[in-house]
């Protein structure tokens, strides 16, 4: 995740916590304005921007769904990660880019990795209202 940490930040959260834009209680909280975030599990992630008025006004938040998954242990078997884009400090939104350093391994992995960061990409459009 890229953005201006003076006026956002992301919270991982429940599902409920995502529905109702809660960022009472986050499971997890970012806040240097590039951070990366490896989902090594299989299933929903939740995060939302916890300044107020962000996550329900502005519709900053985002349902990850990853297929299957580990169950712990370091990624680098080619489980998603959000990573920083280049720099850009004129943009105050935040910003999410696919991983740079697994690019050339997922390029040798079969099919069902490239629909799985299409479903990926598809859940964050939905989650903003775009498709």
């Amino acid at each position: 995740f890229k953005y201006n940490p003076q006026f956002h930040n992301v919270m991982e959260v429940s599902k409920e916590d995502f529905e109702s834009c809660n960022s009472s209680s986050p499971i997890l909280t970012y806040t240097t304005g590039h951070d990366s975030v490896e989902l090594t599990s299989g299933g929903h992630h939740y995060f939302i921007c916890g300044t107020p008025g962000h996550c329900k006004a502005a519709g900053q938040k985002v349902d990850i769904f990853v297929l299957g998954g580990n169950s712990g242990g370091p990624s680098g078997d080619g489980s998603p990660s959000i990573s920083p884009p280049n720099d850009d400090s004129d943009n105050d939104s935040p910003s999410i880019s696919p991983p740079n350093d697994n690019s050339a391994s997922l390029m040798t992995r079969p099919n069902f990795i490239s629909f799985k960061w299409l479903y990926i990409i598809a859940n964050i459009f939905l989650v903003h209202g775009v498709l």
